[in-house]
């Protein structure tokens, strides 16, 4: 069974290091993480050497950044950006690095997060990252449901589900094309 809240997350066991030529992965640690076992399965993989990186000195240079999911986007966005994670980020992509966000950690790459009904912060908006071309707005309500679609680029049949807060809207192409429009 999996573990009930992020505990082994947090204590650094899911920090795996293997041998050889692999793929470097810095999972940044976020103060209010979410669906941490989004990144368990790279646990398993033997060319993987996973790091949860809690300081910006941590971060190294890996092949992937990834932000992961977060219970309050906004306050974890500005945690990045005090604790210096927003430049090494930056830097990273410049050299080369693949930055990868999971829920939460995909709006912050957005250009800007609003919250209307001041669900996650009294800021009403914050500004992302502004690595993809998107917005995100809190919703009231939570959303929960089964998905299915089209990855755009493959045509490739996907299959998930959705779990939030926030909709983010894209202005250029939609990455997937979901069943339901």
């Amino acid at each position: 069974l999996p573990e009930e809240d992020s505990v082994s997350f947090k204590k650094g066991s899911f920090n795996t290091t293997h041998s050889g030529e692999g793929v470097e992965i810095a999972v940044i640690n976020l103060p209010h993480i979410s669906n941490f076992t989004d990144i368990e399965p790279f646990l398993e993989e033997p060319d993987v050497s996973l790091r949860i990186v809690d300081n910006v000195e941590d971060v190294g240079s890996p092949q992937a950044i990834i932000l992961p999911g977060s219970k309050n986007v906004i306050h974890d966005l500005k945690f990045i950006r005090s604790a210096g994670f927003g430049n090494k980020i930056r830097t990273c992509l410049e050299d080369g690095c693949e930055i990868v966000g999971i829920c939460g950690g995909y709006q912050m790459l957005g250009r800007v997060i609003n919250d209307p009904y001041e669900i996650e912060s009294g800021d009403g908006q914050i500004t992302g990252l502004g690595y993809l071309d998107m917005e995100t707005t809190i919703e009231r309500d939570k959303n929960l449901t089964r998905k299915s679609g089209r990855h755009a680029l493959s045509g490739q049949r996907i299959f998930g589900y959705e779990i939030h807060h926030g909709v983010s809207s894209p202005t250029g192409s939609p990455v997937v094309n979901f069943d339901d429009g």
